[in-house]
């Protein structure tokens, strides 16, 4: 790599702005992207904003704040919508998501190494992530806020250490509030910060005592009040079962930063950013110099997340994807704490082929998303029907029930090995038609919304059944305590996809009448219930 001195304030300053620019573009191409959280975050930042005020969604939600890690969208969102569109505010929001942990991840780099380098704006290459894809806002806007106090706290730590301190305070509390796994990413690069200092303090002959109780004061002072936050949150003592991944898929899920909408590009993607490092350990090899940096906290911090992803559950206290989070923040942490100096040709071909797939990358998002608004046009003609005040049953045909039919369609209906982006679809019901809509993130221990009386038992608190489980007289209510009495607690039935279904358009006739049918959505209506019926 050129000496850092070599890489010019203007030319970086361009590449950051060019970078920031192409990484959100692909929001202009679509009203609502295909992210698979997205569609049920946005109907609840909708009630947050109008709901009191709405003669339907006020009888059927409310909100109800207390003390919960994991209001980061949840804050910023509604009074966006106070001043532009729905869908406007939405990919504002989203557009943060996009910048902020690449922005923390440049600001970061810059704070330990102190110069510009092209390595952190390669962390571009993981903004539009699985776990993006997935939609899980507030986790990322909360990983963005982390990388951030953390850039800061060592920025003015050694100059303003009481500052510092109380800066670094505040931000945990800003990163408890944005994500509770926020806390842990800043946790561990603080410790594993500290850890560094006591070691060069104890290499230099010095006594470490000293530092070490005043490294325990610092982050007694910085973390006790999320601690406390915690334990006086719902969180804390949130049911759910837990669940972990087998072997094989924490193998298979250990890069979903790169996960995207094309498996054989995110291979590329993993294998040229892993022959970063991996040349410059060949090099130092052969040369006997040093090829790259990456400091002690660097190396420290990306161990402890990865043994953290290593033994993390999948799904815990109502949350899902917990390990694939943390093996996201490790990737985060490889573009923000590693530094390489490779021969300038070498850095040139790597600068060209990172800079190629970033554009292939985000070429490839704004295609699949483009292509979304044809079923975005679909499920807005289907849900026309259904009235205002309605109560909507949600089903789906599962991957399971037709694995080939599956597998043919388009990108925008999953992201590589995690599965379906389609769950929430149908989520437009509740800005566009105002009915109640069963699948409404409204966890006490994780959002602050309250669904009121009668609707409150008809919480679809899964993902969405198969359709056919309508057909079984006797359906597990054990899983899905929701279809007790459906046919007299709903009006209408939503099918997402039933396209892939051989049957929807004659299935249970006696009991579900077509009403309107696209190839991404169904609504049937159930026979003998009065359009719009409100009642219990």
């Amino acid at each position: 790599m050129p000496p850092p001195r070599e890489m010019g304030r203007g030319a970086w300053w361009t590449a950051f702005i060019a970078i920031a620019i192409v990484t959100v573009l692909p929001l202009l191409v679509v009203d609502m992207p295909p992210l698979e959280d997205y569609p049920g975050h946005l109907a609840r930042m909708y009630v947050y904003a109008f709901g009191s005020g709405d003669p339907f969604l006020s009888h059927m939600y409310v909100p109800s704040w207390h003390i919960i890690p994991n209001l980061a969208t949840d804050l910023i969102t509604p009074p966006l919508l106070r001043i532009m569109p729905l869908h406007v505010a939405g990919r504002v929001v989203l557009g943060l998501m996009l910048l902020l942990p690449f922005g923390g991840i440049v600001a970061l780099h810059h704070a330990i190494f102190r110069r510009r380098s092209w390595w952190p704006l390669a962390g571009a290459l993981i903004a539009c992530n699985g776990l993006f894809l997935m939609g899980f806002m507030n986790f990322i806007v909360g990983i963005g806020v982390s990388l951030f106090v953390f850039e800061l706290w060592t920025v003015h730590r050694e100059r303003h250490p009481v500052l510092a301190t109380i800066g670094l305070a505040l931000g945990a509390v800003a990163a408890f509030f944005s994500h509770i796994l926020a806390v842990g990413l800043l946790t561990p690069i603080v410790a594993c910060t500290m850890a560094e200092d006591l070691w060069h303090v104890h290499r230099r002959g010095e006594p470490v005592a000293r530092m070490a109780g005043r490294n325990a004061v610092v982050l007694a002072v910085a973390f006790a009040a999320p601690v406390a936050l915690y334990l006086a949150s719902a969180l804390a003592e949130a049911p759910g079962p837990v669940a972990y991944t087998s072997l094989r898929g924490k193998i298979a899920h250990i890069f979903v930063a790169f996960f995207n909408y094309d498996f054989m590009i995110d291979a590329v993607t993993v294998l040229i950013v892993l022959g970063v490092p991996t040349s410059c350990l060949l090099l130092r090899n052969r040369t006997g110099r040093r090829t790259a940096e990456l400091p002690m906290r660097t190396g420290l911090c990306i161990a402890a997340l990865l043994l953290l992803y290593a033994v993390a559950p999948w799904r815990a206290s109502g949350g899902a994807c917990l390990d694939l989070r943390f093996s996201l923040m490790a990737t985060f942490m490889l573009f923000a704490g590693f530094d390489p100096h490779l021969p300038r040709r070498l850095t040139a071909m790597f600068v060209l082929c990172l800079a190629a797939l970033f554009l292939l990358r985000t070429s490839i998002v704004a295609s699949v998303w483009n292509e979304h608004n044809a079923e975005l046009r679909d499920i807005r003609q289907v849900i026309q029907a259904v009235p205002p005040g309605s109560r909507v049953l949600v089903v789906q045909v599962s991957p399971e029930t037709n694995p080939a039919w599956w597998s043919s369609l388009p990108h925008s209906h999953r992201v590589d090995i995690l599965g379906s982006t389609d769950d929430f679809s149908s989520a437009l019901l509740v800005p566009e038609r105002k009915v109640f809509w069963p699948l409404m993130f409204a966890y006490p221990s994780q959002q602050p919304l309250k669904i009121l009386p009668p609707y409150r038992d008809l919480l679809e608190t899964c993902d969405p059944p198969d359709y056919r489980e309508l057909a079984d007289s006797k359906p597990d209510l054990s899983a899905f305590p929701f279809l007790r009495d459906w046919q007299r607690r709903y009006d209408y039935v939503y099918l997402i996809n039933p396209a892939g279904s051989p049957d929807a358009s004659h299935f249970m006739p006696a009991t579900l009448s077509v009403v309107t049918t696209t190839p991404s959505a169904l609504v049937w209506r159930i026979n003998n219930r009065p359009a719009g019926n409100n009642r219990g």
